[in-house]
């Protein structure tokens, strides 16, 4: 379970920036920013593939995407869920 707002990730070239956070009622999935709108599928199935991988049953996630690839897009996915089931220091 979520129980914070976290960002992974960077605006550079060929990276994202990846913010998750608890949202009641299912998935929200907001891609704020693509290279291009025909990735919107791809990226779009990398996180709910993700999410489903990692059992999270409510979520926001917002995606801003640089040109990263899959494996740069659920690496980034996968350290914001982590940080975000931790408690606020």
């Amino acid at each position: 379970m979520l129980k914070r707002e976290i960002t992974a990730g960077t605006g550079e070239k060929r990276d994202a920036r990846i913010t998750v956070a608890p949202n009641a009622g299912g998935w929200k999935i907001e891609l704020a920013r693509l290279p291009h709108p025909r990735f919107r599928d791809a990226v779009t199935a990398v996180a709910e593939a993700v999410l489903r991988e990692e059992q999270i049953q409510d979520a926001y996630i917002r995606v801003e995407d640089f040109g990263a690839l899959d494996f740069v897009l659920e690496a980034r996915l996968r350290a914001a869920l982590r940080e975000a089931e931790k408690e606020a220091l």
